[in-house]
């Protein structure tokens, strides 16, 4: 009976550990997505807050502002695009930026108050 559970535990301990990987890697474009609008709402906000222009930069899986920079993990991928942010609050232009990782997902950025959002793409 104890070698019965002991034997149990050894395969359930097994099946988590190798069961966690898979479920980082489909998580990790959207919590790369997440970071990435995070990023932006915060040189947004820094745009207001010091009554200055910022402008962020993304290409590959890096994003970077004057003042910030932010590193994607190696498997993301996304297309090159150029953000501006006013002190109004305002942004321009009006920008969808699209990364993968096999998978697809775009970050919707809205002309004038820069609200952003998260789509899944097929």
């Amino acid at each position: 009976m104890v070698e019965m559970c002991l034997v149990l535990a050894i395969v359930t301990i097994l099946l988590a550990v190798f069961s966690l990987p898979g479920r980082y890697t489909t998580q990790t474009l959207h919590i790369s997505m997440l970071r990435l609008q995070s990023f932006i709402e915060t040189v947004q906000s820094e745009a207001v807050a010091q009554g200055a222009e910022r402008t962020v930069r993304i290409q590959g899986n890096q994003a970077i502002s004057e003042q910030r920079r932010l590193q994607l993990p190696a498997s993301v991928s996304c297309e090159g695009t150029i953000l501006h942010f006013y002190p109004q609050y305002t942004s321009a232009p009006a920008a969808t930026i699209r990364c993968q990782d096999g998978r697809r997902e775009s970050l919707v950025i809205q002309l004038g108050r820069g609200r952003s959002e998260i789509r899944a793409q097929e």
